[in-house]
């Protein structure tokens, strides 16, 4: 739905962002606003199929399981392609993209049939959470945290 469509409307201004190599502030805005966008339409989506602890409910079949999957790989990819010269953002947006990216890689562990039709996803989740941690302490370094 809307996130899907935030994510392609993302894509183009990024591309238009990498095509002309200068961005300035008000582009920036325009695109981490997007992103956002984008993230609160599939956390909006998702928690209509969890529970309060954030748990898949139970009643839902294996075509919503996979809905929802791919809705946390998305999150991940738009908490990562977010653009800020702050490093403290920088270093919250990198947190939020593991947190997604490690939600779909156990889910996925879980809801094996929903995981089937995921697999170059997964792949690309794993590789992220094994890269995240690495990208996230050199932010930590240059924050002196």
């Amino acid at each position: 739905g809307a996130g899907l469509a935030y994510c392609a409307i993302l894509d183009i201004k990024l591309d238009c962002f990498k095509a002309n190599r200068t961005a300035n502030p008000q582009e920036l805005h325009k695109i981490n606003h997007v992103c956002q966008q984008a993230i609160n339409n599939f956390k909006s989506y998702v928690n209509s199929y969890t529970d309060k602890q954030g748990a898949f409910k139970t009643n839902i079949d294996v075509e919503e399981q996979r809905t929802v999957l791919y809705a946390h790989f998305h999150m991940g990819r738009l908490h990562y392609k977010m653009i800020t010269p702050d490093q403290n953002l920088q270093l919250e947006n990198l947190s939020n993209s593991l947190k997604y990216y490690k939600i779909f890689t156990d889910e996925c562990a879980k809801l094996e049939e929903a995981a089937k039709s995921l697999q170059a996803e997964l792949g690309v989740c794993r590789e992220m959470v094994n890269l995240l941690p690495l990208k996230i302490a050199n932010v930590k370094k240059r924050l002196g945290k």
